[in-house]
């Protein structure tokens, strides 16, 4: 099922059969708090929350699904666990060697996992420039093909050509991410 269709179902008042879609991503996020010191209760809990702050923003009429729900719900998941972490720490008085260590680990999980998001984002700005603008950026970053190896295997007329529209497709991608960005954070705070 789609991701449209699914938001589809929730404004439609058929959320069940939504959620038992979305409940397939659970996995992936119990396997993300666990793996940072978390319980199952804890991904339970968590992933609750988050089915709920998504249903509460598909309710929205402006809203609008900037990338796919799994990613969306990852990363809602994620924030709420951090901020679990983060308040259970301020409660406690004094923190023990063991937990400063746990918590200098779990940074560098953080880290992995942000690298992750940056990854799939970047994807889905690729898929969202459309043609020529994927070919061409994929061309150059992940090919390694030089301006003129661009110009000749997609037509352009010269490398100045090839070069002033890669600059284009750069601009386009800013301005997407951009916009995905101030969506995101719209949405956590």
């Amino acid at each position: 099922m789609k991701d449209e269709e699914i938001i589809l179902l929730i404004r439609t008042g058929k959320a069940t059969k939504a959620f038992e879609v979305i409940y397939k991503n659970f996995p992936m996020m119990k396997k993300m708090i666990i793996s940072s010191g978390g319980t199952s209760e804890d991904a339970k809990d968590i992933f609750q929350e988050s089915i709920m702050i998504f249903y509460r923003m598909t309710g929205k009429p402006d809203f609008t699904l900037n990338a796919s729900i799994s990613t969306l719900l990852y990363s809602i998941c994620r924030k709420l666990w951090l901020k679990k972490v983060r308040d259970q720490v301020s409660r406690e008085s004094k923190l023990s060697e063991e937990t400063h260590s746990e918590l200098k680990e779990e940074s560098v999980d953080e880290e992995w996992i942000e690298d992750s998001e940056k990854i799939k984002m970047a994807e889905n700005v690729l898929l969202q420039l459309g043609e020529p603008c994927r070919t061409l950026l994929e061309k150059f970053y992940y090919e390694k093909f030089s301006m003129k190896e661009i110009s000749q295997s997609m037509g352009y007329s010269n490398e100045k050509t090839a070069k002033a529209q890669k600059y284009k497709c750069i601009e386009r991608a800013k301005k997407i991410l951009q916009e995905k960005i101030v969506f995101l954070k719209s949405m956590l705070s």
